[in-house]
């Protein structure tokens, strides 16, 4: 039986990749506007404080993220 790798990796992956996203503003209704690391901005589900840094996946905040530095590296 042959099997393939690939698909088993994929397997294991999420559907939906996790941004890493600063929060800008707290809003009503348990949303927050967001900004990603490449300046893209969003609202999201989930509460916390402006500077806050979080994960979001699926257009909801899933937890804290830790303060990462952010490196520009060209190829």
């Amino acid at each position: 039986m042959a099997t393939n790798l690939w698909e088993q990796f994929k397997g294991i992956l999420p559907d939906t990749p996790r941004i890493y996203c600063t929060i800008d503003q707290p809003l009503t209704g348990g949303r927050c506007r967001v900004t990603t690391t490449g300046g893209g901005s969003m609202v999201v589900l989930g509460a916390g404080q402006a500077g806050a840094k979080v994960w979001v996946q699926d257009g909801r905040i899933i937890g804290e993220a830790p303060m990462l530095q952010h490196y520009d590296i060209e190829v």
